[in-house]
């Protein structure tokens, strides 16, 4: 227990250095339902504050399910209605994912392979994220790639802590730093989220 809550401050140390003055909470749970073996049904709700944590300006939940292929890979289908403030309107995305995962003798690689398509606009997305984790230390990065204009708009690095609460209740806290350009030859805007997880499979 000591030494998990050194881990936890540690975390929280580092994420602390490298926010930035509008620091933004992320907020993710993972409902899991098995279903049989090597099916089960997600309900994702995550929800976003921006302005040092203060406004709510998304809500995302992604509904479908996930299957276990093998051994070492997944896929995963979700629908998810989406709200962003920004824009005052609810759109609707649709996600294909497909997962490899490695576990090797002295850490685990993950590879998520992700088609994402917004309704409203139009835009399809490829997103690839890399995550490495070792006794429940994870760091990964993802870069988006907007198939529509052909460029990458968006890149996600991250670090993160998971720990098991109970027997099918986990939780992570991390932080996350992200990176966006509106256009090819834009600046990156970037901004800094802290990030809590859970998953819970009933």
């Amino acid at each position: 227990m000591l030494k998990r809550s050194i881990l936890i401050l540690a975390l929280v140390i580092i994420s602390t250095s490298f926010a930035r003055a509008d620091s933004e909470l992320w907020l993710t749970t993972t409902l899991q339902k098995p279903i049989r073996e090597g099916l089960a049904f997600n309900v994702i709700p995550e929800i976003r504050v921006r302005n040092n944590m203060s406004d709510l300006y998304y809500l995302r939940l992604y509904l479908g399910p996930a299957f276990q292929l093998s051994k070492n890979w997944g896929l995963n289908v979700y629908y998810a209605p989406n709200y962003v403030k920004s824009g005052s309107y609810w759109t609707s995305l649709y996600y294909l994912d497909a997962i490899y995962n490695l576990p090797l003798p002295w850490l685990v690689f993950n590879n998520r392979a992700r088609f994402e398509f917004d309704a409203a606009p139009q835009v399809l997305k490829y997103r690839d994220q890399f995550l490495f984790s070792r006794n429940g230390w994870f760091a990964a990065d993802e870069l988006f790639y907007n198939l529509n204009r052909g460029y990458f708009d968006e890149g996600r690095s991250f670090i993160g802590y998971t720990f098991k609460v109970r027997d099918k209740i986990d939780l992570s806290l991390g932080y996350l730093w992200r990176r966006q350009k509106a256009t090819p030859t834009a600046d990156w805007v970037r901004t800094g989220a802290f990030n809590v997880g859970a998953k819970i499979v009933y």
